[in-house]
């Protein structure tokens, strides 16, 4: 008995001692947090819990977008952080560096501190919301790389209409109808209406006016194609 009773007792010490210690342990957690998503093109840098959530809103985004014509042709990587780097706006929730392809987005927890808005579209943020703005960025990002039939870069308005659209596209059916219902039946008749001005005044309104316009429109691929291809004109172009 007495020798039963030793090897249990050695047993138990090799399990205690085997185990990693704390340290390691939550660093090997916290590099779940960061990693490549299922869609190879895109990568998570300190996405914490988040990181699943938001892996499925990238991949929603580039499926959206090829679906009107529109791919990453480059992997970008997205990183969650305190502070924007690529933007001096402080109201942005995320932004896009070109040259280097990286996406930057603002920690849900540095974006409910300060002087931060602290909703979007009437809704404190949370995951699905934050990634909506990873699917908005993605979009940006895919402009980027959409080649330029044309003597002229793509608008800003045009480029916010197609962000915005596939930012929308991301919300649950309820929070998107909500959004929605802020603002009426407002709506775009045009492209020419979809001019930076209007963006910078008010960028809410922008989305859902661009949203309804899009679900308005009979082929969808083929005029985000006229707006890529520069065959549509914001009124603000007309005058230089």
């Amino acid at each position: 008995m007495k020798w039963l009773l030793a090897i249990l007792l050695v047993l138990a010490s090799l399990a205690l001692f085997s185990r990693p210690p704390g340290p390691l342990h939550f660093a090997l957690a916290g590099a779940r947090a960061s990693g490549a998503c299922a869609a190879p093109m895109v990568r998570f840098r300190g996405a914490g819990k988040d990181f699943p959530a938001l892996c499925r809103s990238a991949e929603a985004a580039i499926a959206f977008l090829s679906g009107l014509g529109l791919a990453l042709r480059h992997p970008v990587q997205i990183d969650i952080v305190p502070v924007l780097s690529c933007t001096d706006r402080n109201e942005c929730l995320g932004c896009f560096s070109a040259s280097r392809d990286r996406i930057e987005i603002l920690d849900l927890t540095a974006r409910n501190q300060g002087a931060f808005r602290r909703r979007i579209f009437g809704f404190d943020v949370d995951a699905e919301l934050l990634g909506s703005v990873v699917g908005h960025e993605i979009a940006h990002a895919a402009l980027h790389d959409a080649p330029e039939k044309h003597g002229r870069p793509l608008p800003r308005g045009f480029q916010e209409y197609i962000a915005h659209v596939t930012q929308l596209s991301l919300l649950g059916d309820q929070r998107r109808k909500r959004v929605l219902e802020r603002y009426g039946d407002a709506a775009f008749t045009g492209p020419e209406q979809m001019t930076a001005i209007f963006y910078q005044i008010d960028p809410e309104k922008f989305a859902v006016m661009s949203y309804r316009h899009f679900l308005a429109t009979a082929d969808r691929k083929a005029f985000i194609r006229r707006l890529v291809e520069g065959k549509e004109s914001p009124y603000e172009l007309y005058f230089r």
